[in-house]
């Protein structure tokens, strides 16, 4: 994010103090506008999603020349369960137990909990656990390159951000379409595991959160045909990173923010503000 577009959200968050219960406010995604309205929150939800940075496009694979490589990433500090790594971990077995030319490369922190998921179910599949550090967005684009398809089959998601830069970059994307999700994967750009209705999920310091169930078998499914038919869905993908990275410039995803921002300071400040829509804050 660039130093205009920083700017823009700290006036957000400011303006918002005295302004924002007349205005209107601001969610990132649609359901949790949703939840805010359901809350009782009466005024205005605008929501403003994630943007992807330039970095995030199609560009010179990093691929191994001896496997066809599925990858996923996550903080193991943050629920590989609802993440849907048992799910992911049993369905790629399911799909291509036995098979030596087709690997689940896992990039996350090797927690215990990380760990007792993929080495329950590994034996006599490619499953490797790639130790996550944290980087910066090149880094994550090189990842991103480095494999064939990304599956993200997530239970929740409160941004879902990996699988948008995953279809920024042009690559086959196997997810859910639940939760934070639901914004940008559709059947239009990505291959869709069905997902059944929210139930009780995992907690955080004794908080239970709702979580939808994810259908193993159909992410078997998918993962199989992401492999059959790659060369297909990889051409597909990598036309569909335009629209993407156009649906999701910085300045696109930022244009309805800016709205509430001069509707919170009009209203904490009494006067009308000079029309800027024309200005480009750049690229991040």
């Amino acid at each position: 994010m660039t130093a205009c577009q920083f700017s823009t959200t700290r006036t957000t968050i400011r303006a918002g103090v005295s302004g924002g219960t007349r205005a209107g406010g601001a969610s990132p995604k649609s359901w949790a506008s949703s939840g805010q309205i359901t809350s009782g929150v009466k005024v205005p939800i605008t929501v403003v999603g994630h943007g992807v940075d330039d970095i995030f496009a199609p560009g010179a694979e990093v691929r191994s020349s001896g496997t066809f490589d599925i990858i996923t990433s996550f903080s193991g500090y943050s629920f590989p369960r609802r993440k849907g790594l048992p799910e992911l971990v049993e369905a790629f077995c399911e799909a291509f137990r036995g098979r030596s030319d087709v690997r689940l490369r896992i990039r996350s922190h090797p927690t215990e909990e990380v760990r007792e998921i993929v080495e329950r179910s590994a034996a006599g599949s490619q499953i490797t656990l790639e130790t996550l550090r944290w980087g910066t967005p090149d880094r994550v684009a090189w990842f991103l390159r480095s494999g064939h398809v990304l599956a993200h089959p997530s239970r929740a998601e409160g941004f879902g951000l990996l699988a948008l830069q995953g279809m920024a970059c042009g690559m086959p994307v196997v997810s859910t379409a639940v939760s934070g999700l639901a914004d940008f994967v559709s059947t239009g750009r990505a291959i869709v595991v069905r997902s059944g209705p929210l139930e009780p999920g995992y907690s955080w310091d004794n908080q239970p959160g709702m979580q939808h169930s994810v259908d193993v078998a159909h992410l078997a499914e998918c993962l199989s045909l992401a492999h059959r038919e790659f060369s297909s869905w990889s051409a597909f993908a990598r036309t569909n990173a335009r629209n993407i990275r156009e649906d999701y410039s910085w300045l696109r995803v930022l244009a309805p923010l800016k709205t509430v921002v001069d509707q919170f300071l009009e209203l904490s400040t009494g006067q009308e503000l000079p029309n800027t829509s024309g200005q480009d804050c750049g690229q991040p």
